[in-house]
């Protein structure tokens, strides 16, 4: 009988420790989701932004010419220096969004691997 109970009692502690293993697994997956749900956030407002440096480029560009034909190379030279800045800018928003989904999609994997851990 004494040794039924303690089968018993080591049994039960080993369940609830697979049980606590199982939710620690299970709270890094929602944890990783979290962060990935941030990452694709973070890479759709650097969507936005590739968006508006580029119109801002175009608008730069545009005037550049208006000035070019208006022989004003000055000012021309400024537009075009302003789209080229424009147009850097829209491209390192483009790598941050790029390198943002990345991080999105890794911390995914993480999140898949630890539920499967979390299911054995």
């Amino acid at each position: 009988m004494k040794r039924l109970l303690i089968l018993l009692a080591v049994l039960t502690m080993g369940l609830q420790g697979a049980s606590a293993q199982s939710d620690y697994y299970m709270r890094q997956a929602q944890s990783y989701q979290r962060d990935a749900e941030y990452y694709m956030k973070q890479a759709q407002g650097y969507d936005r932004d590739v968006e508006y440096y580029q119109r801002q480029a175009q608008g730069y560009m545009r005037d550049a010419e208006y000035y070019t034909r208006q022989n004003n190379t000055d000012k021309a030279r400024t537009y075009q220096r302003w789209a080229s800045e424009a147009m850097d800018k829209a491209n390192l928003r483009m790598r941050w969004a790029n390198e943002a989904r990345e991080k999105a999609q890794l911390r995914m994997k993480w999140a898949q691997d630890a539920m499967e851990k979390a299911r054995r």
